[in-house]
C-alpha cells in the first residue's frame, strides 16, 4: 500500500535527524533569503562539502569546498569556519574580508561574519585591525553585545587598561548580566594596581547572581568568586566574606 503521509507533513522536515537532505535545508534555513539562492545553486555536492566542517573533517571540507569559492563567492563563509576549525585564522580572516566584500557583513544562523573576522584577526594577532572592523561594525549596531565585548577584550589584550575597563563599564550599565564583563574590569584594575577597584568589580557582578541559581538570574560566578575571595585573603580584609566566597565556590564546584 502507498505510504500515506499525515495531512501537513512537510517532505523535508519529516525526514529522520541525521538525513543529509535535512541537515542542508536547515542549514539552508539559516541563510539569509538574498544568499539562499545562491548557496542553493550550488547543489548537493555543495552541501557535502559543507557539512564536513560539523562532522569533523574540515581539512577536507576547505579541500571540496574551494572549487566552489572560485564561481561563487557565498561558498567564501563555509571555507572560512572550516578554515577557523584548522585554526588558519589568516585564511580564515582572508574569505571572511572578501565575503564582506561581495555581500557586507551577515548574520548566518547562529554566526555572524564580522564577529568571526574579528575573532580570527585577533587569533592571528592582527590586533589592530580586529579593533579596527569592530569600531566600524560598532558605529552601524552599537548595542551589539559581542562586538562590545570583543572590543573591550582586544583592548586588555594591547594593555590599554583604562580603556578596556571603561567599555567593559559602559557595556555593563546595558547589559548588568553579564559576568564576563566585571570579570575583565577587575583584571585590568588589577594590572593597574588599583585593588579595591577590582574588588568592587568583583563584588557587582556577584550581585547579578543568587546562590542557587534558581531565582531567575545567574548561577554563582565561581571563576569571580575565586579571585575576589584570593584578593580579600592576601589584603587581610573581609574575612567573614571570604570565607563565604571560599564556601560558595566548594559547593559549586561539588
Amino acid at each position: 500500500a502507498p505510504v500515506r503521509h499525515k495531512e501537513g507533513d512537510d517532505p523535508i522536515f519529516s525526514l529522520p535527524p541525521d538525513d543529509p537532505r535535512l541537515r542542508y535545508a536547515l542549514m539552508l534555513e539559516g541563510w539569509p533569503d538574498a544568499l539562499r539562492l545562491k548557496v542553493a545553486e550550488l547543489g548537493p555536492e555543495f552541501a557535502q562539502a559543507a557539512m564536513l566542517t560539523d562532522d569533523g573533517d574540515p581539512v577536507q571540507a576547505v579541500q571540496r569546498l574551494s572549487p566552489f569559492t572560485e564561481r561563487e563567492p557565498a561558498a567564501l563563509f563555509e571555507r572560512a569556519k572550516a578554515l577557523r576549525a584548522l585554526n588558519h585564522h589568516s585564511l580564515a580572516a582572508q574569505d571572511l574580508t572578501e565575503f564582506a566584500r561581495w555581500f557586507g557583513h551577515q548574520t548566518i544562523g547562529a554566526a555572524n561574519t564580522a564577529v568571526m573576522l574579528v575573532e580570527s584577526l585577533a587569533s592571528g594577532n592582527q590586533l589592530d585591525d580586529a579593533l579596527a572592523v569592530c569600531e566600524s561594525q560598532l558605529k552601524d549596531r552599537p548595542d551589539d553585545l559581542t562586538l562590545g565585548m570583543l572590543r573591550a577584550s582586544i583592548f586588555e589584550v594591547q594593555g590599554k587598561l583604562a580603556e578596556a575597563d571603561e567599555a567593559a563599564r559602559r557595556l555593563a550599565r546595558k547589559h548588568a548580566k553579564q559576568p564576563a564583563l566585571y570579570r575583565l574590569m577587575a583584571r585590568c584594575r588589577l594590572r593597574a594596581g588599583k585593588r579595591l577597584e577590582a574588588m568592587q568589580a568583583l563584588e557587582m557582578g556577584l550581585q547579578t547572581c543568587c546562590e542557587s541559581g534558581k531565582c531567575g538570574s545567574l548561577p554563582f560566578d565561581v571563576e569571580a568568586g575565586r579571585m575576589l575571595a584570593q584578593l580579600y585573603l592576601e589584603d587581610r580584609l573581609e574575612p567573614e566574606r571570604a570565607m563565604e566566597l571560599v564556601g560558595q565556590v566548594k559547593a559549586n564546584l561539588e
